[in-house]
């Protein structure tokens, strides 16, 4: 049915329409804009860039192509015998990387014009997965004819935003497969998570450059920053230091004549400070301090020059490694916004809940938070951590059921240089060490594969990590809060989740109520989303209508406070005046009504002598009706007052009251 909507309105150019039942919203309108730019539908133009443009863009998007090509290398591991194609755009829809085999390339190239420097924008290549990707700054999928070139037809084009940390869009992550590929969503998944985690690494890096601008340009006052500076001539040997530094390296007397390198020692492969023939920055290096103890640390220079431009010595900078992924994780949004006072709701299940997560906040002990999805376990979990001792530092949050299990591993715990086929050429902190001294918040602990779960395990006795690839361990100090929307103990049951885990994990336990069982909290809820949501949409919309919070407070919320907050959402955007009614409300609302006992919640804003009045609910223009009665009821048949409440005219009113038979002296008491 597409292939003869395309041939319908692409080949034989017919007008296109404003909505095909067969053709998704969102391919309709890429097509007309294809067709606005007068692209040809038969096969693609090329469009070459000159070379000395296409050099430039490629040292623009340097780290981009750097960061995404190890993450394309590794992800091409899992999906080469799919017969596809990694390609990398930057924010322009430019190609600037791309990875397959040479059948798949050649079988590519000749159809769809792949090349570096190739434009994938829908001005240039019209309805591709990554065009439309650069479009709606989502993860988008194109399957066979939906794409606005012939030539496409024969795959399937997938794409993923790479965001920075302000949320722009600096490039796209894509990939082309034959139509006949099976695993569409495997590849989409794929996909979307590792254009999500070149995104949190490019935006680690900006943070880490942030941190370095920092310190180089507090250099000159070593004594008033707290890090440690060491200046050496040529052959490493101290010329100057101070205390901070003397502290780092755990020694208590004079640096000065001391040789760097029998004091900091190089990680494997590295290179000893004094053979460096560049600067480096935040890498690390080992120290043996008094305590004999090997501990990491990170070490940036600086080559100092005399005015004939020749090397006369080096400024070192010390940090602790720990301090500086705290401040990146803070500077890439690591922490926690939410507090006790943003939980809504005084009800007796949820106070309960609220009682025992205050006692966890003042405990180091390990949280297992229990709910449904949709509840607000992490808003319980971002609350502990507000009103813990470790408030100042990082609250770090890993979805275990989002990330392929190839991946999980090396997110948690890093990894060093050489680790695996694509590894950062320095290495990368996992989620532990970004958090240490912190929280780090583990949602849907449930679905951790087994053989991570024994390294969790050692984690959590050991208080130690080792990232993947290296041998030395690695001290932290982390409180760990886990959440889950499934039964643990069916799992240890079934095998698919440790026993010993659960005991070590299972210290606190706080179960965070269904939205069906804390009724009495749904007027606040009510109101509290429509402030919210009436300041972001720009809305005047402050009140919600009697039959509106009776059919809210009646209906089961199986999606629970994450559904109700949506549907108020919807409910403001569809209101045209300053009050919600059932209009407003989904078709599902109604529906369960049948199912359900009558109202058993109370706005507590309502009025005490307007009673509400219950009448069975089974359409809109019923609901409009019970409204009618109420208000007439409420205003004792003044019809100006009820005219106003509806912002409608008197005449308009009284032919509502006709309409529906009602007789005013019923009210008129």
């Amino acid at each position: 049915m597409l292939s003869e909507k395309y041939e319908k309105y692409i080949i034989y150019d017919q007008p296109l329409p404003e909505a095909d039942k067969d053709i998704s919203p969102q391919v309709l309108e890429s097509w007309k804009r294809s067709k606005n730019f007068q692209l040809p539908w038969q096969k693609l133009k090329e469009y070459h860039l000159s070379s000395q443009v296409l050099q430039d863009i490629l040292s623009k998007n340097q780290f981009l192509l750097e960061t995404g090509h190890s993450y394309m290398t590794t992800l091409y591991q899992y999906l080469k015998n799919t017969g596809i194609l990694l390609s990398l755009t930057d924010a322009q829809g430019t190609i600037i990387d791309f990875i397959g085999d040479n059948i798949t390339l050649s079988d590519i190239t000749e159809h769809t014009n792949l090349y570096l420097g190739a434009m994938r924008d829908e001005k240039h290549a019209g309805t591709t997965g990554i065009g439309l990707c650069l479009v709606t700054q989502s993860p988008t999928q194109i399957q066979g004819a939906e794409h606005y070139c012939q030539t496409f037809h024969h795959y399937i084009g997938t794409a993923a935003p790479i965001l920075n940390r302000n949320g722009q869009i600096i490039g796209v992550l894509g990939s082309v497969a034959p139509i006949e590929q099976a695993n569409q969503n495997y590849i989409l998944a794929m996909i979307c998570s590792a254009a999500d985690s070149i995104s949190k690494e490019l935006s680690m890096e900006q943070s880490l450059n942030h941190v370095r601008k920092v310190k180089n340009q507090l250099s000159a006052t070593i004594e008033a920053i707290p890090s440690g500076i060491l200046f050496t001539d040529t052959l490493g040997v101290i010329l100057q230091h101070n205390r901070i530094a003397s502290q780092l390296l755990e020694s208590y007397q004079n640096l000065k004549g001391e040789k760097i390198d029998q004091l900091i020692f190089p990680k494997a492969s590295g290179q000893k400070i004094t053979d460096l023939t560049q600067n480096i920055h935040n890498v690390e290096y080992n120290i043996i301090g008094y305590s004999k103890r090997k501990k990491s640390i990170s070490i940036s220079t600086s080559f100092v020059y005399d005015l004939h431009h020749k090397a006369i010595g080096k400024i070192i900078l010390l940090d602790e490694t720990n301090k500086l992924h705290q401040l990146a994780g803070k500077l890439s949004g690591l922490h926690a916004t939410y507090t006790f006072d943003s939980i809504i709701g005084s009800s007796p299940e949820l106070s309960a809940a609220i009682t025992l997560a205050r006692t966890a906040a003042d405990s180091s002990s390990n949280v297992l938070i229990l709910g449904e999805s949709g509840t607000g376990k992490e808003l319980f979990a971002q609350a502990i951590h507000n009103a813990s001792n470790r408030a100042d530092f990082p609250f770090v949050a890993i979805n275990c059921g989002s990330l392929p299990k190839e991946l999980i591993e090396s997110e948690l715990f890093g990894y060093v240089p050489g680790a695996f086929t694509g590894a950062s050429k320095n290495g990368q902190p996992g989620k532990f060490e970004l958090a240490n001294g912190g929280t780090i918040f583990l949602d849907e602990i449930g679905d951790m594969p087994l053989a991570l779960q024994v390294s969790l395990l050692r984690v959590l006795q050991t208080k130690t990590i080792t990232r993947l690839g290296d041998t030395h361990e690695r001290k932290i100090d982390v409180r760990v809060i886990t959440a889950t929307n499934v039964n643990l103990m069916e799992a240890v049951h079934n095998q698919t989740f440790r026993s010993d885990l659960y005991y070590r994990l299972n210290v606190l336990s706080i179960e965070v109520p269904p939205l069906r069982e804390r009724k009495t909290d749904i007027p606040d809820l009510i109101h509290h989303f429509i402030a919210e949501k009436s300041r972001n949409l720009e809305k005047n919309v402050t009140k919600v209508s009697p039959p509106a919070i009776e059919a809210l407070c009646s209906y089961t919320w199986p999606g629970n406070i994450r559904e109700l907050e949506n549907i108020i959402e919807r409910a403001v955007n569809l209101a045209d005046q300053d009050f919600i009614t059932p209009e407003h409300l989904p078709r599902q609302i109604f529906e369960d009504l049948s199912n359900t006992s009558s109202n058993n919640c109370k706005d507590s804003n309502e009025k005490p002598e307007s009673s509400v009045l219950t009448y069975p609910a089974q359409s809109n223009l019923d609901l409009f009706l019970q409204e009618l009665i109420q208000v007439l009821h409420d205003e004792k048949g003044n019809i100006s007052q009820a005219a106003k409440h509806f912002n409608i005219s008197k005449r308009t009113l009284y032919r509502k009251i006709n309409k529906y038979q009602i007789n005013l002296k019923d009210f008129r008491f």
